[in-house]
């Protein structure tokens, strides 16, 4: 058969068109028994070059073939409103295209065996958006996600969580840069507070562990002091030494942002502590040293912070004693007639009186 004709099988197939050779080749359409349609190009029996392709349950394929598959440029219509446009490879997605989908998605970039492969820029019905990296159909590799409140993240990702190293910006104002692990930050990193948050302008160099500061890192008020040290669960917990900008310091032990447990204090006006800490006061045993630029400089206050009620107004001694060393002193002068510290032990008072006193 060459030329014009029409071949019916007998399970009710049926070709229109042209043949050579009693091949199908030239331009004609073929009729499955199972529903499907072909309109186009045949070379040598084959659905080779340009043609449309219709399924039963109504999916349509408008573009080029090779041999019986989908190969080259064309667009498949999905029964759902899917459609896709692009290049295909043995009848399957790949190369360059753009698939969108029936509730408003897209994607356009590179594709291999029908999956998002290679770069490419996702639109998200949300309104979220990224462009970068994918393999097998997820965002893997270098990146860049951006929210619909503005929200944007520019670095590595793994099976679409934001993995690896990479720069956060929030809404609030706020910016991360550094680990990430499983979409949370995690390893080192650097976080600075946004204009609105209550912690404007603060900053954390560290460790994080599921987005709370952990481990050991620095964090720089934007008043001006600093803590250096360990921290757990976003608080200032372990070993570590605070400064402030009047140049006082402590170092030592802290337990939920607190000085807690031993450790040393520099005050501004010369004077030291070291000893036990409770709850930001002093509180224990210790040795506080007034500075020079103190009406008590050089004295010297070793005691051990407890209530004896074995003498009176002790309640006042104590409370004082916790809260302001100075007001120890200050209380010492006026209730006990105590000119001068020289060394306070346990329950032990020791120092000079005026003449005649009692």
């Amino acid at each position: 058969m060459t030329g014009e004709g029409v071949f019916i099988w007998s399970d009710d197939a049926k070709y229109e068109g042209q043949f050579s050779h009693d091949n199908r080749h030239g331009r004609g359409t073929q009729y499955y028994s199972n529903g499907e349609k072909y309109t186009g190009n045949w070379i040598n029996d084959t659905i080779t070059g340009e043609g449309v392709y219709i399924w039963p349950h109504g999916d349509k394929y408008e573009g080029w073939f090779n041999s019986g598959n989908r190969h080259g440029r064309g667009t498949h219509h999905f029964l759902n409103g899917d459609n896709y446009t692009g290049d295909w490879i043995n009848d399957t997605r790949t190369g360059e295209g753009i698939f969108t989908w029936f509730d408003g998605g897209k994607y356009e970039g590179q594709f291999i065996t029908g999956n998002r492969h290679g770069q490419g820029t996702q639109l998200y019905l949300n309104g979220d958006n990224y462009t970068g990296d994918w393999i097998n159909d997820a965002r893997m590799g270098y990146g860049v996600l951006i929210w619909s409140n503005g929200e944007k993240y520019e670095g590595q990702f793994s099976v679409n969580n934001i993995h690896g190293r990479g720069t956060q910006l929030y809404s609030d104002g706020s910016n991360y840069t550094g680990d990430w692990v499983n979409d949370t930050r995690t390893g080192q990193g650097v976080f600075v507070w946004g204009t609105h948050t209550k912690w404007a302008g603060d900053k954390y160099e560290g460790q994080f562990k599921e987005n709370k500061m952990h481990g050991r890192g620095t964090y720089h008020y934007a008043e001006g002091k600093n803590y250096i040290g360990d921290w757990i669960n976003n608080t200032m917990t372990g070993e570590g030494m605070f400064t402030w900008p009047n140049g006082e310091m402590y170092e030592g032990q802290f337990s939920a942002g607190n000085r807690h447990g031993r450790g040393t204090q520099l005050y501004s006006d010369g004077s030291n502590y070291t000893g036990d800490w409770m709850n930001d006061t002093r509180t224990g045993q210790g040795v506080f040293v007034w500075g020079t630029q103190t009406k008590w400089a050089g004295d010297k206050y070793e005691v051990q912070a407890h209530l004896d009620t074995s003498f009176g107004n002790s309640i006042i001694f104590t409370e004082s004693n916790v809260y302001r060393t100075h007001s120890v002193l200050e209380a010492s002068r006026i209730y006990g007639k105590i000119q001068r510290f020289i060394h306070i032990s346990t329950d032990e008072v020791y120092g000079e009186t005026p003449s005649g006193s009692n």
